[in-house]
């Protein structure tokens, strides 16, 4: 069934969405390179390779599919790894459910099907401490032929957690969590010292590197496979909240359950009557000794993982499997504990309903939960954090519910209940994996623009990019593409008399604009640029002409203008140190509280403004205010870029808000600012305090 599970959510459409760049692509270029040489090259020494795209690279092409194939395929050995760790250490019951929670954890599930992962590490990690653990402290009935295969897997997981995830993270952590608990729990003799010394030896060692890699100025910056990663050689602060924020977020909703299960672990001194079959040899000093592994596998992988991010540049929790198994092991509890469990209820749901919340204002935190990077939202995606914040209030309500019903049959019972919340926890898995990841990849990977480009007939013409980061090129256009530094560069690829594409970022359409209209010829570009592509809100897609049936999609070019299209709705004349005159606006004549509303400003440019300055609008009422303070255009287009001789027509959404906007006369007032200083008024109705003053409306 896990195995099946794993295939199902893993193995769909790998090769459907584009490799984020640059997130993948760096990944990718890595791999390529080391795939190609024969020998490991210096630039490939001085990095981490990811190994399992290099073979996917070599067994099945450079592309999507052959790079995360491999990766996926290891994320299904993880999932059967945790059940079998889970099964030899706990109930059969908390090995499935923990293995379930690790399987619908954002920072898995996504990391198995994209370069971006630290799925090896984690596979690795598991296997390290379990078979280690299993092997030290066998399963009563269990034979030496079982102890040995344990251990050699607890040694292969060391090997691999080595070349995974360096000697710190892959192998001092799971032995330190081993002796732990073997000192803990009172386990044999020689085990207990075997696994001390080991530790020890690992620590040592991985000391000594921290050491000659962060305390020597002049060290060169390269690739430790102790600290798995280039030394950081500026400083070794430690941030003890980074790495607990990247667990909340990867690792939701199961996180929620952590300070509950933790103490339940120190606390509880007897198990009640197994309901699915004995436990493990109903060995009450063994059960401690998995909760306390548990607890020590968790603790050691986050302090490894806090040390890491001090002294290496790239980190990745590698302790997933520790705290899914904790949490499997917690709803097994739950599942026989006869009382009811209303304080812990009431956490769960608080705890998830924040982060529910969070991921509503940061949805990034959500879809690149498995990324080192903090990734850009695509501003277009806006039902996505609406979605996430229902799946996390689902997932709490029904898991506080569960834990505050009574242990009985039937759907309103707790065990129902609990399930129904693996359930929705699987759902926004799915959800994420075949809805959110696609959609937001449209926007992290410019393949479409590539598709839209052939499209559009350029396959055989010429193509540029124009600062766009990455080299995502080199895998989706089999032709030459022109890599364009400066905007002078750029116009003289598209004064070509054929016609010709370029890639641009997004936020370079205000620079590119203001070159245009500041090249003489009457205020026109010469050439002009079109934008025949903005499917994908980071990166653009513009060619010197447009083809039969084409529109321009340049959203600057409807708001800046040579003649206004209309005339504004109220006409008022403002002049800003003769720089920017406003000359209008436009306002419904009422607003309505908790309604949202659209105010346009209509300026002139008479000069350079010379500055990056922000609007402000003040509603000003009876002891109260709100204000709509923006960047104009949406951000899009900042004052520093604005040409003389053109009108700017700035539409801003405003909502006043029902709490703290009572009913009543506004008077508007708007104006320049940046930092402490704004535009000084030189013309026209204002406060003495350069606010123009631009007329009143009522708020109902």
């Amino acid at each position: 069934m896990i195995a099946a599970l794993g295939l199902c959510l893993f193995l769909p459409m790998l090769g459907s969405f584009g490799l984020w760049d640059p997130h993948e692509v760096k990944i990718a270029d890595l791999a390529k390179e080391v795939a190609a040489a024969p020998a490991l090259t210096p630039k490939a020494a001085s990095a981490r390779p990811q190994w399992l795209v290099v073979a996917g690279f070599k067994a099945f092409g450079i592309g999507e599919f052959g790079g995360r194939l491999p990766i996926a395929l290891t994320a299904i050995l993880a999932l059967l790894a945790c059940f079998y760790v889970g099964e030899g250490l706990l109930r059969r019951r908390a090995a499935l459910l923990g293995t379930l929670a690790l399987c619908t954890a954002p920072a898995f599930f996504l990391g198995a099907r994209q370069l971006t992962t630290n799925v090896l590490s984690v596979l690795a990690m598991i296997l390290a401490v379990g078979g280690l653990a299993t092997a030290a402290w066998p399963k009563p009935g269990a034979g030496k032929a079982g102890r040995a295969i344990d251990l050699m897997v607890g040694l292969l997981g060391l090997l691999l957690g080595f070349f995974a995830s360096g000697l710190m993270i892959g192998v001092a952590v799971p032995l330190t969590a081993l002796a732990v608990a073997l000192l803990a729990a009172g386990g044999a003799a020689g085990a207990s010292a075997a696994s001390l010394v080991a530790a020890a030896t690992a620590w040592g060692v991985v000391i000594w590197a921290w050491n000659r890699g962060l305390s020597s100025p002049g060290h060169p910056a390269e690739y430790s496979a102790i600290l798995a990663g280039t030394a950081r050689l500026s400083s070794h602060q430690v941030d003890l909240v980074s790495v607990l924020k990247d667990i909340g977020f990867g690792i939701f909703p199961w996180a929620v359950l952590l300070p509950f299960a933790f103490a339940r672990a120190v606390a509880v001194e007897e198990r009640p009557a197994p309901t699915d079959g004995p436990a493990p040899g109903n060995d009450f000093a063994r059960e401690r000794f998995a909760r306390v592994l548990l607890l020590a596998w968790l603790v050691m992988s986050y302090l490894g993982a806090t040390l890491q991010a001090a002294s290496v540049a790239d980190v990745a929790f590698a302790g997933i499997g520790a705290l899914a198994l904790l949490a499997g092991w917690f709803l097994d509890e739950m599942l026989d504990e006869p009382a009811r469990m209303p304080f812990a209820a009431l956490g769960v749901f608080l705890g998830a309903a924040v982060l529910a919340h969070d991921f509503f204002l940061m949805p990034e935190k959500w879809a690149g939960a498995h990324v080192v990077e903090a990734i850009k939202w695509p501003s277009p995606l806006t039902i996505t954090p609406y979605v996430l914040l229902g799946l996390g209030l689902v997932w709490g309500g029904l898991a506080a519910a569960g834990l505050a019903a009574r242990p009985r049959a039937g759907l309103l019972g707790r065990a129902s209940l609990l399930w129904l919340s693996m359930g929705a926890a699987l759902v926004a898995a799915v959800v994420s994996t075949f809805w959110i990841t696609p959609d937001v990849s449209k926007h992290l990977s410019y393949k479409n623009l590539f598709s839209a480009y052939k499209s559009l007939g350029g396959a055989d013409g010429e193509l540029c990019q124009y600062r766009v980061p990455g080299h995502g090129a080199n895998y989706y256009n089999s032709g030459k593409v022109t890599e364009v530094g400066a905007l002078p560069q750029l116009f003289d690829f598209l004064a070509k008399s054929s016609r010709v594409f370029c890639i641009v970022g997004a936020d370079e359409l205000a620079p590119i604009d203001q070159h245009a209209k500041s090249q003489p010829s009457g205020g026109e570009a010469k050439p002009l640029y079109y934008v025949v592509d903005d499917s994908n809100a980071h990166f653009l897609l513009v060619s010197n002409r447009l083809g039969a049936n084409e529109q321009d999609k340049n959203a600057l070019k409807r708001n800046i203008v040579r003649d206004l299209p209309r005339p504004p709705q109220y006409a008022i004349h403002a002049d800003f140190e003769g720089k920017v005159e406003l000359v209008g606006y436009d306002l419904p004549p009422q607003l309505t509280r908790g309604g949202k509303f659209k105010v346009t400003f209509y300026y002139k440019v008479n000069a350079a403004v010379g500055g990056a300055y922000k609007v402000f609008v003040h509603f000003d009422g009876s002891g109260t205010r709100f204000n709509g303070d923006h960047v104009p255009l949406d951000g899009r287009f900042p004052t520093n870029y604005w040409v003389p001789g053109f009108y700017i027509i700035d539409e801003h959404e405003m909502e006043p808000d029902r709490a703290t906007a009572p009913s009543g006369n506004y008077k508007i007032y708007t104006g320049f600012w940046a930092g402490d200083q704004r535009l000084k008024v030189v013309t026209g109705n204002h406060d003495g305090e350069n606010r123009v003053i631009v007329g009143s409306v009522q708020v109902k």
